[in-house]
């Protein structure tokens, strides 16, 4: 029981951090898209700056097919149809489970909940 408790936890922080990098990729396209920033990068700063951001939301959604296909039997039955529909429809889009080892540890990095109080 205890170790069903932990791996919820753990699939509870890694869904929180994709979450928090999908809102931060989107987020980026709205800010590029600002006088603040258009008034002082020139078309290839923006260019580059959305690539960026596309690469990062690549990543980001690569991610959560990892994540589906590791916890997926934590998922409530409520939303599982959902949350399988969106993983399939993401590799049918040609998108890529995370291809390296090399890559995971960001998962695993993120298995651990912050120290209290901070």
């Amino acid at each position: 029981m205890e170790e069903s408790k932990d791996r919820a936890i753990e699939a509870f922080w890694i869904l929180n951090g994709i979450g928090g990098d999908l809102i931060g990729a989107t987020l980026a396209f709205e800010y590029f898209e600002t006088p603040r920033f258009k008034g002082v990068a020139t078309d290839q700063v923006l260019r580059i700056f959305n690539r960026m951001a596309d690469s990062f939301l690549f990543v980001t959604l690569a991610k959560w097919i990892e994540f589906y296909d590791r916890y997926n039997v934590l998922i409530p039955p409520g939303t599982k149809a959902i949350c399988k529909s969106l993983r399939n429809e993401q590799l049918r889009r040609g998108g890529e489970r995370i291809p390296k080892p090399g890559c995971r540890p960001y998962l695993e990095q993120e298995t651990q909940p912050p120290p209290v109080g901070k």
